[in-house]
């Protein structure tokens, strides 16, 4: 993967769009079965907080491991974006895989 190649970009643009409309779709659902209509703003608003103050660490750590790395070429950038790449696709399994197998609750809690 050292060159770019307009394949690439084309799938990666694709992918992203349907995953986006995909995993949002999904956890709204799980969020409306969870938090019912009348805690629908808080409930939203944690999982928005939590998610991004987890968001915020692991972007601090990697811009860490990459201002660490020599910066004599932009390919020093390629490990630590394909580390986060898996990570975050890994995250996402175990994330939809647990709502999968817990399932919707029945009604509100």
């Amino acid at each position: 993967f050292t060159q770019t190649t307009w394949l690439a970009q084309v799938f990666t643009c694709v992918s992203v769009g349907v995953m986006n409309t995909l995993l949002l779709t999904y956890l709204m659902q799980y969020i409306l079965a969870f938090a019912g209509q009348a805690r629908l703003g808080s409930v939203m608003g944690l999982f928005t907080t939590y998610a991004s103050l987890l968001s915020l660490f692991a972007q601090t750590g990697l811009y860490a491991w990459v201002s660490d790395l020599p910066s004599t070429s932009a390919e020093h950038l390629i490990m630590p974006l394909e580390v986060a790449s898996v990570a975050s696709t890994y995250v996402l399994i175990a994330f939809g895989s647990y709502i999968t197998m817990r399932g919707l609750p029945e009604k509100p809690v």
